[in-house]
């Protein structure tokens, strides 16, 4: 009778325990279920487990990738000229395969994933733009500064010292300006922007000298994107800018056709730059600025609870991109300091870089359009003066 007693006892108190974390909200997600066999992460409904977030790239890869049989499901073929390495490599890119990720967990068998990589469609604005407005892949990372033949809503951010810093350019694109830009290039293209991606700011290469004035800019070829606005900046700054294909710097800074070149300092190391090149100036005289795209009719066209697990994941993708640059940029610039001379302008440096490069922002709001600008410019807190 006894242990009768008692072990009623013990069933009813696990009944209550059961009521109780029930009614405290500790039940478990309805989606996923953790595996008792497995420490790897939760399983999904489906049967996939959930990669960690720190986990190797190639497991977060074949997690995106895994193939659904759910006829209803959402398939999106995100094409882009990375590879799967270098995909993962760059912080902002990076914060695209975890907008996905955690879209995936979100939604389950209910979304398929396919990676188009090393660009497979090609890599200029026709090739990805307009294959995303064909429908032909709903979804692409590109350039801002490469949308200009398609719509010049993104032209502002070209402008030399509109910004000096990561964080500044995050606040721009995270305020009004940012806004305008996004619908300004939605209305001309019909391709919606779901995610800002910083890849950092711009600073300057060459071979001949260290630069710490403007002066020292005299007489160098520097190579620039094809892009109208960088070529005005440059020549601002009293260089001869030319443009030539990113495939072809290296081998154009080897042979000496240009003295040097400007890009990110994770493009400048991740590409060797430092076997051609023996001096980096920290000018910061640009924040290199992507986007994550996608065909609007497509999206438009998703059930609503998948446009807010895709809103979601998007803001909660950019706070990560960003503070993962922040935790990569200081140990990025110590190796090239390692490998290149490296010179920080001082206070007095960097506002004599820009004035020089004002000098070249009324002629670029004639060509980007002077009240198109100045209500970008106005709602980002600066002006042409």
């Amino acid at each position: 009778m006894k242990k009768k007693l008692l072990k009623n006892f013990a069933v009813l108190i696990t009944l209550c325990l059961m009521f109780s974390l029930a009614g405290c909200g500790f039940d478990a997600p309805a989606d996923t279920a953790k595996d008792p066999d497995s420490s790897d992460g939760p399983q999904q409904t489906d049967g996939s487990v959930v990669p960690a977030d720190d986990a190797p790239y190639q497991e977060i890869y074949a997690y995106l990738q895994a193939p659904s049989s759910n006829p209803d499901k959402v398939t999106i073929r995100y094409a882009t000229m990375a590879s799967e390495e270098s995909l993962y490599a760059q912080t902002y890119t990076r914060g695209y395969v975890m907008l996905l990720k955690w879209l995936k967990e979100e939604l389950g068998d209910r979304v398929e994933i396919q990676l188009i990589l090393n660009g497979s469609i090609g890599g200029t604005a026709d090739a990805v733009l307009g294959n995303l407005q064909m429908g032909n892949i709903e979804m692409s990372d590109f350039t801002t500064t490469s949308c200009g033949e398609f719509s010049k809503a993104y032209t502002p951010l070209d402008l030399f010292y509109l910004v000096t810093s990561f964080d500044d350019m995050g606040a721009l694109l995270d305020g009004a300006a940012g806004d305008m830009m996004n619908e300004q290039f939605l209305a001309d293209t019909d391709l919606r922007n779901i995610s800002y991606g910083i890849l950092g700011p711009r600073n300057m290469t060459n071979n001949k000298r260290a630069i710490t004035s403007v002066a020292d800019m005299a007489g160098l070829k520097m190579r620039v994107q094809s892009n109208q606005l960088h070529m005005m900046g440059m020549k601002a700054l009293g260089s001869s800018a030319t443009n030539i294909a990113f495939t072809e710097l290296f081998t154009a800074m080897q042979q000496g056709t240009v003295d040097g070149q400007e890009n990110p300092l994770d493009t400048i190391l991740q590409h060797k730059y430092y076997e051609v090149q023996d001096h980096l100036t920290l000018t910061n005289h640009l924040v290199a600025v992507a986007g994550l795209f996608v065909n609007n009719h497509w999206y438009e066209a998703l059930d609503a609870d998948v446009q807010a697990a895709f809103e979601a994941a998007a803001e909660k993708s950019e706070a990560w991109a960003r503070e993962a640059w922040h935790a990569e940029n200081d140990s990025v610039v110590a190796e090239l300091q390692g490998l290149m001379e490296v010179t920080e302008l001082d206070d007095a440096a960097l506002s004599e870089f820009q004035e020089a490069a004002k000098s070249s922002w009324a002629e670029a709001a004639e060509f980007i359009g002077p009240e198109y600008l100045d209500k970008v410019l106005g709602a980002a807190g600066l002006s042409l003066d």
